[in-house]
Order: structure tokens, then sequence, then C-alpha cells
């Protein structure tokens, strides 16, 4: 730069330079190709030049900007030059910086500086260039043009350049020779060898202006005046800026820094943000650029602008049925930046923002976006063509002419594949992400209508019914779903790359009904569908990315099914004698059930899976007799994860209120602690493999960091109301009182009776939170607190259960779902018929039976409280299985205890007097043969009232 400098100070230079504008300005309005080439050559050698913004005088930077210097020429070959390759790389890089200094009246920022307002402040002829949208429009094309070409490998038209500069300083002293010889000589060798070491300080440094919300917000106002499709360019510019940063500083060998703050506790440094997060931060946080965009969405694609919330039909948006690829090209760009930018704000956007502030949107706007978004990542996977084309061709026949000629000069801007690709990618990529952020937030507090998320299946099964009128089985229960969820086409059986199941949509490939391997699935392969063009591989992708768009009760046979292949795979449903693994044999004694239980499991690892041989000891030190059937096995998994969610233990602790289970943050500190820790978790996943219910239920907050995700702010209320009501005050607390709270970057914790300090940031319990930090350290608390202060503990119950059940089995299912599976259905009333119909009967009785018809009345007058009372009192828990009593293992049973009775007692004698009794590690009912009704209920309630089992006679 400095040796630019002297370059442009000479005086006999400037004259040149001063003839060399002059000339544009004369061929300016020239076509013939000899005036195209020499417009061509004065960019490659003169816009190329680092520092040229800044070194050129006053007046010459007056005459770049003239229309028909700037707007005519220098942008549109710019333009063409970066499109056909001749300007690329560093080059194109410095091009861009020379431009975008001009045109917003900016100076690059000096090395180690992050303080941008001056120069904003500075920059009072910033608007003029912009106030012709012409200008804008061609500025924004030649921007998105050397972005693209910046971030690909230089070209050999650099040679050329290199060479047209070392003519055009001939005239200089041989000290500056010799510095600038040696500068183009540096940089033609780190092109040479692909290096972008200095292509993150151009971006950085020299670009950062195009990042600024001064300079967006501008833009936006000028294109959208001229028309209202102005919006299309501006998403595009955003986009490239977003995409090409990020790949210039990946090529860089330089990796984005983690760290979102300086030492002040700023998010706004520009050695820790880059060029792409700026503008993403823009975009995000503006109160009004997300509002605009959906606006123009729900106009142009024909989106719901808003959607009540007692709307029960068209919650399967017919304007998405195709997918994105069934979108005008144009609408996917706009869409692809809104969902990146809401992705964004959904990472500090709390509930109370959601519900009572409604920002960004209303909440009739967000349901309209969750229901639009929920329709295209179902249609992603499971387009409708026909229907996208029918939509597109009404949509441009109610288009008046003028609006079409405005879209198609919107269009042209944008139309290379570079920016097509890229707003399709980020659809891909961030749908999925922001429906997620959704569907957790009404799962937290419900704002949308309970059908919305499965709309578009059932209607896809409605449609596929209504063709083919047969039987058929549910979709989500085929051998082949499972198949391919076990191979890892959505659900792997392990985690391959460790990012996040619901961020992407992963594999476009399976869109056309291609399967793990490649190779088309026909509908032949999905066994016992009997439905022609359901795809395996696309519901195994919807699954990973989007689950929530599948029926519970499909996901839960899914889950069970994939538990049975597992099962067969290993040959663990099979003894020892049928082929199967060896059995793992234990002894335990009651009264040291846990340590015992530990001692002979805890080494167990995956054969956890194979049965279990349980022998119990006594007090006495007397072995009980009995045979092990699975009821021996259900004893003692209830036994040992009731032992270890004791509070003498200190393995886990509970919430305040609600008395939901998560690991206590000091079992770190026990002997033991976290081994035990672990092995609870592999008790619980035993108990999920084989289908038996415990009776616990775990904090959502905790389930969550079992299925691999982070909880965050909104978590917390489960967790700590109080103190998660005083975060939110202090991001509402006026900004000149923030101070005065005296907070600072630290967190504070009892650990068996002494105060520990734990630093946010790195020297934080000595940086004060201020009104500019206040969001980062509410969110930093709100982190440590749910994830920080609970990892180890948390890790080591996860790292128990992963090795029973892998964490992506468990991601189709929220948190609300995941206690039902370990603990049974909603206390919604027990279903007596579903009851009686897979029950089972021993030593005499049948459904025949005058006891058990009896028994059947007698149930059905029960209470929904005494029916619940009944279910806990034979099986320990309250709840029903999911999915009915067909899945309660073992299965629902009643003995009969045949009990001697007077002849007389039909006619009012005495009646059997025995009790009913219960072996709850058996489900089994010990029922005495009455023979009245009035008796049998008598002594039932008495029975269930009492709440014990085995010691009643």
């Amino acid at each position: 730069m400095h040796s630019t400098e002297t370059l442009l100070s000479t005086a006999g230079l400037q004259r040149v330079f001063d003839v060399a504008i002059t000339a544009l300005e004369v061929f300016c309005c020239a076509k013939q190709q000899p005036w195209q080439g020499f417009t061509d050559q004065f960019v490659l050698v003169v816009m190329t030049t680092p520092g040229l913004a800044v070194a050129a005088a006053g007046p010459i930077k007056a005459r770049l900007l003239d229309p028909a210097v700037l707007r005519l020429q220098l942008l549109p070959v710019s333009t063409r030059l970066a499109s056909q390759g001749q300007l690329s790389g560093l080059a194109a890089l410095h091009c861009l910086a020379n431009l975008a200094q001009l045109v917003t009246g900016c100076s690059p920022l000096p090395n180690k500086s992050n303080d941008r307002q001056p120069q904003l402040q500075a920059a009072t002829g910033a608007s003029q260039p912009f106030s012709d949208p012409q200008t804008a429009w061609a500025f924004c094309g030649a921007v998105m043009h050397l972005l693209a070409a910046a971030s690909k490998p230089a070209s050999k038209s650099f040679v050329f350049i290199k060479q047209h500069k070392q003519r055009l300083h001939n005239g200089r002293n041989a000290a500056n020779g010799s510095q600038y010889e040696g500068e183009v000589a540096s940089n033609d060798i780190s092109q040479a060898n692909g290096s972008r070491a200095s292509a993150t300080e151009v971006l950085q440094q020299g670009c950062w202006m195009l990042a600024s919300q001064q300079h967006l917000l501008q833009l936006m106002k000028v294109l959208t005046s001229h028309s209202q499709d102005g919006i299309v360019v501006w998403a595009g510019y955003c986009v490239h800026l977003l995409q090409d940063c990020h790949r210039i500083t990946q090529l860089s060998g330089k990796k984005e820094p983690n760290a979102a703050t300086d030492s002040k506790g700023n998010r706004n440094s520009i050695d820790s943000s880059s060029l792409s997060k700026s503008v993403l931060n823009v975009i995000a946080f503006h109160p009004g650029l997300l509002p605009a965009m959906w606006r123009w969405l729900a106009l142009t694609a024909g989106l719901p602008l808003e959607a009540p919330l007692q709307a029960s039909r068209g919650l399967d948006i017919a304007a998405v049925a195709g997918g994105p690829e069934g979108m005008q090209p144009h609408v996917v760009l706009v869409l692809g930046l809104f969902c990146r930018s809401l992705a964004q704000l959904l990472l500090v956007l709390d509930d109370a923002d959601l519900h009572t502030h409604q920002t960004p949107f209303s909440l009739g706007t967000s349901r309209a976006v969750v229901s639009t978004l929920n329709s295209l990542v179902f249609h992603t996977w499971f387009p409708d063509a026909s229907q996208a084309l029918k939509q597109h061709q009404q949509r441009q026949q109610q288009l008046p002419q003028q609006r079409m000629q405005q879209q198609q000069q919107a269009l042209a801007i944008t139309q290379a594949a570079t920016t097509a690709a890229y707003g399709m990618e980020l659809v891909r990529q961030h749908a999925p992400v922001v429906l997620r952020g959704y569907y957790e937030r009404d799962a937290r507090q419900r704002f949308c209508q309970p059908n919305l998320w499965t709309e578009p299946y059932s209607n896809l099964m409605a449609s596929l019914n209504a063709q083919h009128k047969q039987e058929r089985s549910t979709v989500a229960t085929t051998a082949a779903v499972v198949q391919a969820l076990l191979v890892g086409v959505g659900l792997g059986s392990e985690d391959s790359d460790g990012d996040n199941p619901a961020t992407s949509i992963t594999s476009p490939a399976l869109r056309a009904g291609a399967s793990s391997s490649g190779s088309p699935v026909s509908p032949a392969t999905v066994v016992g569908a009997g439905v022609p063009g359901l795809r395996t591989g696309a519901l195994a992708s919807l699954l990973r990315c989007a689950p929530q768009a599948v029926p519970f009760c499909a996901r839960l046979e899914l889950f069970r099914q994939m538990l049975q292949q597992d099962k067969a795979r290993g040959r663990w449903n099979l003894s020892p004698v049928e082929g199967g693994p060896p059995s793992l044999k234990l002894t335990v004694r009651r009264d040291v059930l846990l340590e015992d239980a530990y001692r002979g499991l805890g080494g167990a690892g995956h054969n956890i899976k194979a049965r279990l041989q349980v022998t119990f000891v006594n007090a006495q030190g007397l072995a009980e007799a009995g045979i092990d059937q699975g009821g021996l096995m259900k004893e003692l998994l209830e036994q040992i994860v009731a032992a270890g969610t004791q509070p003498e233990y200190g393995l886990f602790t509970t919430t305040q209120g609600s008395g939901l289970l998560y690991p206590n943050p000091a079992a770190e500190a026990i002997p033991q602690g976290l081994a035990l820790l672990k092995f609870l978790g592999m008790m619980v996943g035993k108990a999920l493999y084989e289908g038996i219910l415990l009776n616990l239920s775990f904090a959502p907050f905790f389930l969550l960091s079992l299925q691999g995700g982070r909880p965050g702010l909104d978590d917390l209320a489960g967790l700590d109301s109080t103190l998660h009501t005083s975060l939110l005050a202090v991001k509402a607390c006026p900004a000149a009182d923030v101070e005065h709270l005296g907070l600072t970057f630290a967190a504070e914790q009892q650990l068996f009776g002494k105060t520990v300090e734990s630093e946010l940031l790195p020297g934080g319990s000595s940086l004060p939170v201020t009104a500019d930090n206040r969001l980062l350290y509410v969110h930093l608390l709100a982190d440590w607190h749910l994830n920080a202060r609970l990892g180890r503990a948390a890790a080591a119950f996860a790292g128990g259960l992963s090795g029973v059940l892998p964490p992506s089995w468990l991601h189709p299912f929220s948190p609300e779902e995941l206690n039902e599976l370990m603990s049974g259905g909603q206390d919604e009333g027990l279903d007596i018929d579903d009851m009686a119909r897979y029950v089972q009967y021993s030593n005499g009785y049948s459904e025949s039976s005058s006891t058990i018809k009896m028994f059947w009345t007698v149930v059905s007058g029960f209470t929904a409280e005494q029916r619940r009372l009944l279910l806990r009192f034979i099986t320990s828990t309250s709840r029903a299985p999911l999915g009915g009593f067909k899945h309660l293992q073992p299965p629902l049973t009643v003995h009969k205890v045949d009990c001697g009775s007077s002849p007389l007692a039909l006619l009012g004698g005495k009646d059997v007097d025995r009790l009913p009794s219960a072996s709850t590690c058996y489900n089994m009912l010990k029922l005495p043969n009455y023979k009245r009704a009035a008796t049998m209920r008598q002594k039932l309630l008495y029975a269930i009232g009492a709440g014990a089992g085995f010691e009643l006679s």
C-alpha cells in the first residue's frame, strides 16, 4: 500500500492517471471493441492495485464515481471479467475493496483496529452513488461476481496484471521500484502456492464496510425504492457475503475463531467475527428486515402472511408442495437468506420475546412461518411436482406486465448458477434448524395447532389411500425403513460426524428415491407397505431432519422395530441353547442391591443387551426361589434405578416444584460417583431396550442433552425458575442501570459447604456486565448452569445410555415423548378394553371364567384414579405402556388363587376373605376366586389403596 501511495503521489503519474480516466469518460459511449479492451485493462491494472481508493486524490475519486464511469464501465466490466474468470483470487478481492471504499466513502481499517464508527461517521458522501437505483443494482452485481471469483483459485490473468503493473511503475526510482517488485513477487508467489493468508486481511480490513448496518440498510432502501423485487438483488448480495466470505476464510487456512467476544465482552470485534457473521447479525437482529423479507415472500410466492390459531385446515401449504426445487430460484434465494438469518436470531430469542413481546413477528406470522417451513421440509423429500407447477402458473398469470419486467430485471443479476446454488444450500441446511427451534418452543409453550406438525404427512397418507384403496401397514413400520435407519441413511446406529442430526437435509439424492447404496428404491422394497411412491430413504431422511413431521405413534412403532432388528442382528433375543450369546448371571443382596449390581454388571459394556439371569439374596442370606422369565430382570432394573435416584446416594437431584430428576453436579466429587452415573445410564438404556417401564421422569433440559442437543436460556426455567426470571430482568433492565447491578462474568456455586467461583470468560471475575455485553452474559450464565456445571455428571450418564442405545435413536422424540418412552403414556385414564384384549390368564383362569367376567365388570366401574392405582398395584407404575398393553413386558397376567368359600356365598353367605396380591416383577395380579362382585370390589379397593403386594393375605 505504501508503494502505491508513493506511485500516485508522483505528479507525472498523477497526470497519466488523469489521462486514463479522461479516456474512460470519452469512451463511455463507445461500443467498439478497442475501447472496451482499454476499459478491461484499466480494471485489471488499476482497479486491482492495493490501496487505490485511499491513495487517489479527491478529484480523481469524484471522477471515478461519476455514473458514466462507475455505472456504465467500471462495475459492468468488473462483473464481466470476474464471471469470465479473467479476474479472480486476490486480484478480485483488491478490486472489490477499491470499489467498496470508493462507493461507501469509508477507508480500510488499520491493523488491529476494531473501531468502525468514526469511519462510518466520516463517510459523508457514502449515500451519493446509491441515489441512483441502477448504480446500486450494478454495484450489487459486481460485488456478487467479484466475491465468487475471489473464492476460486487465481487465473492466469494474474501474470498479465503483474506485467502491466510493472510497466506502469518503471518510472519510479530504484528504491521504490525494488520495494514494489518485492511486493508483487510476494503476492505472485502467494497466489501460485494457493495461499489465502492475505485474503482474510483484505476482507476484514478493506471490505468491512460492506457488512455494516448503515450500508446494508441504505442498500435495501435504494434497491426496493425502484422495485419491490429489488429485495432479490439485496438477498443475492447478502448471500454472497455470507457464503463466499466464509469460503475465502476457510481457503485461507485460518479457522474462524469460536470466541465471540473481545477482552471487554463485546461481540463486534473484527478480530473475532468474520465479515459473514457481521452481515448475518445485521439481518437477524434488525427489527424490520426479517418481517420485510417475509412480506415479500408472502406476496411473491403465495405464502400465508399470518395463520390464525383456530385454523384446522390449510396447514399444508400448497405453494411449497413441490419442495425447494419446485420453487422459483429467486424465491429460494430470498427464502434461504431468511432461514439462515432466522436461525441466527433463534439462538438468542427467548420465549418471552416470542409470546409476550412478539418479536420479530406476531404470533400469527410466526405460525405462518412454521406451517410454511414445516410443509417445505416435508415436501423436500415428498414433493408434489404437479401441484408446484400449477401454483407457479397461477402466480405468473396474476402478475401484471410491469411487475414481470421488474422481476426479470432482478433475476438477471441473481441468475448465476453459483447464486442459485447458494440459495438452495441455505434452504436445505437451515429450514430444518428453524423448524426444530420453533418446535422446541412450541413444546414448552403452545402457540401452534397440535396437528400442524403432522398435517403434510396425514395428507400424503390420505392421498395414497384414495389412490390405491388397499390394505397396508403404516409406512413408518416397514422393515425397509428400519433397515435404512440402521445402516445410516437417516438415523445411523452411531453418530458418524458428531454434527447435530437436526441441522440439515443431507442427501438430495434420496429425494429421487435413492437408497443408501445409491440405487433407486422401488415401491417393492418397502416391505409390507403396499403403497407405490413411498421412498424408504426419503422417509428415513425426513425422520433425521424433521421427526416431528411424522406422527408419534408411527415413530414409536419404528423405534420398537429398530430394537427388534438390533436384537435379531446381535442374536440378543436368543438363549445360549438357541445360538444366542451367553447370559449374564448376577446374584444381588437386597440390602446392598445397587453396589452388587454395579460390581456384577458395571463392566458388561455392549453385552448388557444379553439376557440376565438374576438371583436375589434376602436379608437372611438365603437365595430367593424363582424362575426368571423376565420378571426378575424387571424387578432388578426397577430397584437399581429407584435406589440410584435416592437422595442418600447424591447422584441425582430434582428440579424445584416439578420434582424432575437430573444428575447432581456434585456427583463427580463423590467416590465412584461418575462411574455409578454411567452404570445407571446403562440400566435405563437396558430398560428401554427391553421395553420395561420405569417409575421416573427426567428434566427436559437433561433429556435434551442426552439427545445431543445443547439446552439454552429458555430451558433454564426448568432448572431454576428464579434464576431464569432474574436473567430476563437483566435483559430488560434500562441500559443506564445495568452497571449498577454489580455483576461480573463469573458464576458461583456451593460445593460441600464451600463457595466455588467459575469464570464465564477469561478474566471474567474482573469484567463488569454492561449494557453492551449483558446479552452475552445472560446466555453464558445460562449455558454454564445447564451445560458446563452439569457437564461431567450428565456426560457420564449419557455415556452409559449410549452404550445400549445410540443418541441418534432418541433424536426423533421430544423430551416429553422420551419420558413417555421410559415411564409410559400420560395419566389420561386406563383403557380397560385394551387391557382385557392383551391380558393373559394362568392357574385355571380363562376369558370365560365367571370370576374373570366379574373382574372386568368391577374394574369398568372404577374411577380414573382407581384404575391408575390398580395398574400401579400390578406393574409398579400407574402409566400404561405406549401403544397399548400389547407392548407391556412381561405381559399382564391374572393368576387364579383358589380359595374355599361357602356354597351359599352367591346367596349372601360368607365369601372369600383373602385379599388380592401382586407380583410386580411379573406384572401379575393374584386374584382369589370371589363369588360376589361387591366382595371383589371391596377387596380390590382395599388392596390398591394400601399400596402393598406380596405381604397381603
